[in-house]
């Protein structure tokens, strides 16, 4: 578990994490960040910080760690922090990304913002590659989607095609 990490404490590419922190700062974080690396990078720790930041209700450094958001996200039991892992089913299919689609457009539930950490994107089939393109070209207002290995995903696609 992560307690009470921070971005600042992540080990990670410096000029990443110095975007990514400025972003925090300033609180422009994008409605969607891919997250990309070798495998036991931290991809998954780097996930959680950013969606604990996205939860977190403090006015000041973000996530603060404190703040009952903080303290939930870390516990793993926040309502507003979804998780779809396709490990199990082998990638995630076209009727995981539809639920996430339209739970995405339900308020959050405790916090300002709803985050959805994605893993396994590059197992996803076609249908549910395009699902979730169509939601993160228009995504819905206080979501934020945080996909690990989208662009392997896309590497791929465009392998294929010009096979």
């Amino acid at each position: 578990e992560n307690e009470a990490m921070r971005l600042s404490d992540f080990a990670a590419n410096a000029g990443v994490k110095k975007e990514l922190m400025q972003a925090m700062e300033n609180r422009s974080v994008p409605h969607a960040i891919i997250i990309e690396g070798e495998s036991g990078c931290g991809k998954k720790t780097l996930a959680g910080i950013i969606a604990q930041y996205a939860v977190c209700s403090s006015d000041a450094e973000r996530p603060c760690g404190v703040c009952p958001h903080c303290i939930k996200a870390e516990k793993g039991i926040h309502p507003d922090i979804f998780i779809a892992d396709g490990t199990q089913t082998g990638g995630l299919n076209i009727e995981a990304i539809r639920n996430i689609r339209s739970s995405a457009y339900i308020k959050p539930n405790e916090a300002g913002c709803k985050a959805y950490l994605l893993f396994n994107c590059d197992k996803m089939l076609m249908p549910a590659q395009n699902a979730f393109l169509k939601v993160l070209e228009e995504p819905p207002e206080n979501v934020m989607f945080i996909p690990k290995d989208l662009i392997q995903l896309f590497r791929g696609e465009r392998k294929n095609r010009r096979e």
